[in-house]
């Protein structure tokens, strides 16, 4: 989040998050990004984390950073894992189809973590 707005059209979010190049806004962001709040030794819960790979809005570079850190991060044991979405973007204007494979992918990891 601390450069979020250097990516496609993120800019026009500064109202909404606030802006990384003011110090008080920049503070507040670091507070909850979550790529800048992996912590040494910490275990993460199974994860997975979906992004649209042509999704204009929030560049899907955020989330595959986000995975890479925490799958090569010492003590993350838990699986973290990245599903790209091909078909869509922010996940607006999906079709029937396309949401029922989206929920088929969360309740198969879901499942698979639960030991069903």
């Amino acid at each position: 989040m601390v450069r979020y707005q250097k990516f496609l059209i993120a800019r026009y979010r500064i109202p909404e998050y606030g802006d990384p190049d003011k110090d008080a806004d920049f503070r507040w962001i670091l507070r909850y990004s979550p790529y800048q709040n992996v912590r040494a030794g910490v275990n993460l819960p199974p994860t997975l984390v979906v992004a649209g790979e042509y999704d204009s809005r929030v560049d899907p570079m955020h989330a595959k950073k986000f995975v890479a850190e925490l799958q090569n991060h010492p003590g993350q044991m838990s699986p973290f894992l990245l599903h790209m979405d091909f078909g869509s973007g922010h996940g607006t204007g999906k079709t029937q189809q396309q949401r029922v494979v989206d929920r088929d992918y969360e309740l198969r990891f879901l499942m698979g973590e639960l030991g069903m």
